[in-house]
């Protein structure tokens, strides 16, 4: 078996694939989901496999006791401060930043991807795997191939396409609401997420993204060193100190993490609110449906507009169900539905 016939199945997977949503909703559920959870996972395999935190003390304190316990109670920096000995840091009237977010920097990205899937979720749970039904026996795959001959075969499902179509007129609209519905919370969601992740680095994620890539500004709270102090009693009950400096491999990962994740969330939220401006637009106006239906789904191209005018007076609701279904299609595919309607064109 060659490397590319060994391939082939996963590519069936996702040429086969109906999608019931748009390429900007699928940046939320899909690429910013799987991003995140990737970033999970180099992130728990650096925690566990590497060192999270690696400290030098200025006493005699076991190595591996110090560690855990300024991974546990984090560490101290300054914005302006470069560590290169305890003493260098002077954390008088708390003039320091204190660090101990990064150990739950996995749990908190787990939650954000799964906020940036519940908008899917929903809609998938409302759509009721219409789309699905009405194209399943609609192979991509193989229409491609598509002989005259073969036309009968497909004769059938492009027909009950345009029975449902006939019989469930204005009965759309509750369902398409609810796409939108998901579409609003898609951008809310990105702003909220914007918020949450300047809450959660001390209010300076926003200043992190406007940097950029200069890790000197963001080293003061996502910082590579950090200064740790462990107190203990000894045995005469006076109270020992023990300073170390830590280094902190992890938030070179972090940095660069954060600093993608400010750029992307600022792009998803213009795309999205690009995306809701224009739904909002489609809903009210029959001519830019009619021109998305024209020339974006290629109804004009296809010749069979001019016998069919009913359709391009559909109402918001049925609009979209018929803008999913082209958007399935492939080119022949959507030719022979475009044919069958045309010969029967009531709508």
């Amino acid at each position: 078996m060659s490397f590319v016939e060994f391939l082939n199945p996963v590519a069936d997977i996702f040429s086969s694939e109906i999608r019931n949503d748009d390429w900007i909703f699928r940046l939320h559920h899909f690429v910013t989901v799987s991003g995140l959870l990737s970033f999970c996972i180099l992130m728990t395999i650096s925690q566990y496999v590497g060192t999270p935190m690696h400290c030098t003390e200025t006493g005699k304190m076991d190595e591996s006791t110090f560690n855990t316990y300024c991974w546990i109670h984090g560490v101290e920096t300054k914005g302006d401060w470069v560590a290169k000995s305890p003493q260098h840091l002077n954390c008088d009237n708390n003039s320091c930043w204190h660090h101990n977010y990064y150990q739950w920097v996995v749990f908190v990205v787990i939650i954000q991807a799964s906020c940036f899937y519940l908008p899917k979720f929903i809609w998938d749970y409302n759509e009721g795997g219409r789309i699905q039904s009405l194209l399943d026996k609609i192979d991509r795959k193989t229409i491609i191939s598509l002989t005259k001959e073969d036309k009968l075969e497909f004769s059938d499902s492009i027909s009950n396409i345009i029975d449902y179509m006939h019989g469930n007129l204005g009965k759309h609209k509750g369902w398409a609401f609810v796409f939108y519905a998901c579409e609003m919370l898609n951008l809310i969601n990105v702003l909220a997420q914007f918020h949450f992740t300047d809450l959660f680095l001390g209010g300076r994620f926003i200043e992190l993204t406007l940097n950029g890539l200069s890790v000197d500004d963001s080293s003061g709270f996502l910082p590579l060193t950090g200064k740790c102090n462990y107190f203990k009693y000894g045995s005469g009950g006076e109270r020992e100190t023990y300073e170390g400096i830590c280094v902190l491999p992890l938030n070179l990962i972090n940095q660069k993490f954060y600093i993608l994740f400010g750029l992307w969330l600022s792009f998803l939220a213009l795309a999205s609110a690009f995306s809701v401006t224009l739904r909002l637009l489609l809903i009210v106006s029959l001519e830019l449906r009619r021109f998305f239906l024209g020339y974006v789904y290629g109804w004009h191209r296809s010749g069979f507009s001019k016998k069919c005018k009913h359709l391009e007076n559909l109402d918001h609701g049925d609009w979209f169900l018929i803008t999913r279904i082209l958007q399935n299609m492939s080119g022949i595919t959507r030719y022979l539905f475009l044919e069958q309607l045309e010969g029967g064109c009531e709508i």
